[in-house]
């Protein structure tokens, strides 16, 4: 099946793959080739795309909307971090800073921003300690 994942600075992943597996609003999902249509809301979380040869791509997203329809699989998304690029001792001291930011917010509109903060850097950790499960 054909899938896209696209976010605001543009297509960060296309191919033709044997299954994508995310977080929807209804529950954990697995799409395969076939699949009937469906329009979803996706939750932040790991993105794991399988390409028919059975290598795996990880994106840490932070929710969207999916689409398929026809064989072809669409997941726009404000933003997507791919496993490689997430450096988990860095993310760490990130989320140590969100939550001083929670914990010190004046207001709250401060409050609603640090915790969408810290919301994306723990989906960002989460996503990064994949790697090293995958490597024990």
């Amino acid at each position: 099946m054909d899938f896209s994942l696209i976010t605001l600075a543009g297509t960060q992943y296309h191919d033709n793959v044997s299954e994508v597996l995310l977080r929807t609003s209804e529950g954990d999902a697995v799409i395969m080739p076939h699949h009937e249509p469906l329009t979803a809301v996706v939750l932040g979380g790991p993105l794991t795309i399988r390409s028919k040869s059975k290598k795996e791509d990880i994106f840490a997203i932070y929710g969207g909307i999916l689409e398929i329809e026809d064989n072809r699989v669409t997941l726009l998304a404000d933003e997507a971090d791919h496993i490689d690029t997430l450096i988990e001792s860095n993310i760490a001291e990130a989320l140590k800073l969100a939550e001083n930011l929670k914990n010190n917010a004046q207001s709250k509109s401060e409050l609603q921003r640090a915790k969408q903060i810290v919301d994306r850097h723990a989906i960002r950790l989460d996503v990064s300690r994949i790697r090293r499960r995958k490597h024990r």
